[in-house]
């Protein structure tokens, strides 16, 4: 007699709070060694820990003070929800900017010349972006602070700031065009 086993496969919201977890965590390991790299030159001769336990320890902590700092009261990463994951992202990445600590650039995607969703967005794509946003404003005559609003609320919809990857730009290029089709049907 065999008794069929079932796999739980992971809700979409649920897989993008891992992803964003999965990034925090490489985010504050980036940090982990820069300190570690930091602490190597100021003091000679000390002994550095590079145990996966206390990256682990620091990963942890570092993500649970970025939370309480944006005022996400939470015992454990694993109360946290995939927006506010997102936001400590973002307030990891700008710590890092403040500090000097340079974000490593992202491996190439599987495909040949296609560029890794976490990789950089590039200055063409943001160029599109702003070339398609003023296609809206001619499209509806806005004035430029009304194209700015309008562009504030939808990145606000897609929960995004300005796109710094190249997912993100994507993702908003996709959003503008389809913005821009529906404005051309309706006509």
């Amino acid at each position: 007699m065999t008794t069929a086993t079932t796999t739980k496969t992971a809700s979409a919201p649920e897989s993008a709070r891992v992803t964003k977890l999965r990034h925090a965590h490489f985010l504050a390991g980036v940090v982990h060694r820069h300190y570690l790299r930091e602490r190597n030159h100021d003091s000679q001769g000390a002994v550095l820990s590079y145990s996966s336990k206390t990256l682990g320890e620091f990963q942890k902590a570092l993500i649970l003070e970025t939370a309480a700092k944006l005022g996400f009261p939470v015992q454990s990463r694993k109360d946290l929800s995939g927006m506010e994951l997102g936001a400590i992202c973002g307030a990891l990445r700008k710590q890092m900017a403040e500090r000097g600590i340079a974000i490593p650039r992202a491996r190439k995607s599987r495909r040949r010349g296609e560029l890794a969703d976490d990789a950089s967005a590039t200055q063409e794509e943001q160029q599109l972006i702003l070339d398609l946003l003023g296609r809206c404003m001619t499209d509806h005559n806005w004035t430029q602070s009304q194209a700015e609003q309008f562009l504030r609320r939808q990145l606000h919809r897609w929960n995004l700031g300005w796109p710094e990857t190249h997912g993100q730009a994507r993702a908003v290029m996709f959003g503008l065009k389809a913005i821009l089709r529906r404005n051309k049907e309706a006509a």
